[in-house]
């Protein structure tokens, strides 16, 4: 069976959440970075610039042989960047520079990990 070759990989966080199946939040962002041998030839990778393992998972989409790779988060150096963010008990307001351009959306769920998935799928759609 073949398998589908993603066009964009998309790695949110690596977190403690799944630490019951690896040793180290290391081991962690190298079974998450086995998306990127299955990328596309000229697929791209969006990862979260705010993570600490951002330089790790750079390296090893480098490695992969990936040459389109982009950032999203609060880090300057972000590709598609949250600008501003209100947190409110039900919902969320955010402005995010997407694409050259500065948009405001209401997250629909609580929440400052759905900022950051809501900014990765914006992200992911714009380079789609």
């Amino acid at each position: 069976v073949k398998m589908v070759r993603p066009h964009v990989a998309l790695v949110t966080l690596i977190a403690a959440a799944h630490l019951g199946f690896f040793r180290n939040l290391d081991e962690i962002a190298k079974a998450k970075a086995e998306i990127f041998e299955g990328l596309e030839p000229d697929g791209a990778v969006l990862l979260n610039r705010d993570d600490p393992r951002w330089k790790l998972l750079d390296k090893m989409a480098r490695a992969a042989g990936v040459e389109h790779i982009y950032g999203f988060g609060e880090n300057a150096r972000a590709t598609f960047k949250l600008l501003k963010c209100a947190l409110h008990a039900d919902h969320s307001v955010i402005t995010a520079k997407i694409g050259g351009q500065e948009i405001t959306a209401r997250v629909g769920a609580p929440g400052r990990h759905m900022v950051q998935n809501v900014l990765a799928v914006l992200g992911a759609a714009h380079l789609v």
